[in-house]
């Protein structure tokens, strides 16, 4: 008797009973078109020994940030902190260099203590052009390397994307990070606007500063707390970031937590997951032209990382494969619709990504297993008020705010999510009709 109902049982499991067999293993026959079979990338680790390699924008409108008998500006506290973090790694070594459009120049003494004199800012070329530095003799992309770049971020021509793309090429495809540090300091001293005129008299004020740092996202990271730990001021008044294209610390799971399935036209059951493997799988009960159902992506965003808007785009594709592992790409029009809905998610889960998902299951014409893969191209959920705050598009009028700042930024998250996709967001299913 006792055996008669563990078969039962494991009949209602395994089949629910209709004499079908749970679809075949998608990461043995069809791994190549299915990301969550591929091997996510280890943790990374704080480097036991770093090389630190500074570069200081020394062109004409960064000496405007050092006023003589004006005491410690926040310009000089950064400085110092920058170097002083070092010494939170267990081995380091630094090298300093002066640079703008021609070769970086070494520069012997203490960072904040060299680049306090205006004397400093001179015998670099006349604007600033970051890509001089980013190369293999001066940064190469080592994971035991970060280097970090201080700049008033004005560009040649006014042109931040030709930095971007050389951030793409060098550093995210090579699976590194970039950090943005910046805050605001007192100011004195002419601006340039290199895609029109310089300007003729001094500006006063308080303008922003940053360092670029790259390396990987561990040792960002870590040089980011040390930094916050190390100043007053950078813990209160900086403002950090991170682009990586491993924005969670590990891959989201969209059925972490049982999906919602919608109540119109009633057609899916949830069967659970296939053994041994993250693949989803809904059984198509009955005869219908829509199925739904909600999910919550149970995931935890990495310190410093901008979350991500629910809304992005998504590219899906739908194959019908067989009993023996053969698969065959499908041309449905519409076969998803994903929306953001926020009450997939429990409340007071503020790092969930909640999505309504809808099947036209009206084309799945035959009997069989539909595999389902589902890749989202996130957004930015909303910019943080200061990547706004510190834009300007006009810096002759606006001296005091960063030419095109949020248009760098804004480049610098799509390039990394775009170009290191080791950490695909992506929902895989079958539905069995």
């Amino acid at each position: 008797m006792k055996r008669s109902i563990i078969i039962a049982i494991g009949c209602f499991l395994l089949t629910a009973c209709t004499g079908k067999a749970p679809p075949p293993s998608v990461c043995d026959i069809a791994a190549s078109a299915a990301p969550l079979c591929r091997k996510e990338r280890s943790s990374e680790r704080i480097s036991e020994a770093v090389s630190f390699t500074f570069f200081v924008d020394a062109t004409d409108s960064m000496r405007g940030y050092v006023l003589p008998g004006a005491g410690t500006s926040a310009y000089q506290e950064m400085l110092r902190t920058l170097q002083d973090a070092v010494t939170q790694f267990n081995q380091f070594s630094d090298r300093t260099y002066k640079f703008g459009n021609q070769a970086p120049v070494p520069v012997e003494r203490r960072l904040h203590v060299a680049a306090s004199s205006a004397d400093f800012y001179r015998d670099v070329g006349g604007y600033t052009q970051v890509e001089t530095v980013l190369n293999d003799r001066f940064a190469p992309p080592a994971a035991n390397r970060l280097t970090v770049v201080i700049t008033d971020l004005f560009q040649k021509d006014t042109d931040v994307t030709g930095l971007t793309r050389r951030l793409k090429t060098r550093y995210f495809a090579k699976g590194l990070a970039v950090g943005v540090v910046g805050i605001k300091s007192a100011f004195l001293g002419r601006v340039y606007d290199l895609d029109s005129r310089g300007s003729t008299s001094d500006v006063r004020g308080s303008r922003p500063v940053y360092a670029l740092v790259v390396g990987t996202y561990a040792n960002v990271a870590h040089y980011f707390d040390a930094l916050k730990k190390g100043s007053t001021a950078l813990g209160r008044d900086g403002r950090f970031v991170i682009f990586t294209g491993q924005p969670f610390e590990s891959r989201p799971d969209f059925f972490a937590g049982n999906p919602l399935l919608s109540e119109r036209g009633g057609g899916l059951k949830s069967m659970g997951f296939l053994s041994g493997e993250p693949t989803y799988w809904f059984r198509l009960r009955e005869a219908t032209q829509s199925v739904g159902f909600k999910v919550c992506a149970a995931g935890r965003y990495r310190p410093y990382v901008v979350p991500f808007n629910a809304g992005g785009n998504w590219q899906s594709s739908v194959r019908l494969v067989d009993a023996e592992g053969r698969s065959r790409l499908l041309s449905l029009p519409r076969p998803v619709a994903v929306q953001s809905d926020p009450e997939a998610c429990a409340p007071g889960n503020t790092e969930g990504l909640g999505f309504a998902v809808s099947l036209d299951v009206d084309g799945l014409r035959e009997p069989g297993n539909y595999l389902y893969v589902l890749e989202y191209v996130p957004t930015l959920r909303n910019d943080p008020d200061w990547w706004d705050a510190w834009n300007t598009d006009d810096a002759v009028t606006q001296p005091l705010r960063t030419l095109r700042l949020r248009q760098f930024l804004r480049g610098l998250e799509a390039t990394a999510l775009a170009t290191d996709r080791n950490q695909a967001v992506v929902m895989q299913f079958y539905v069995q009709k």
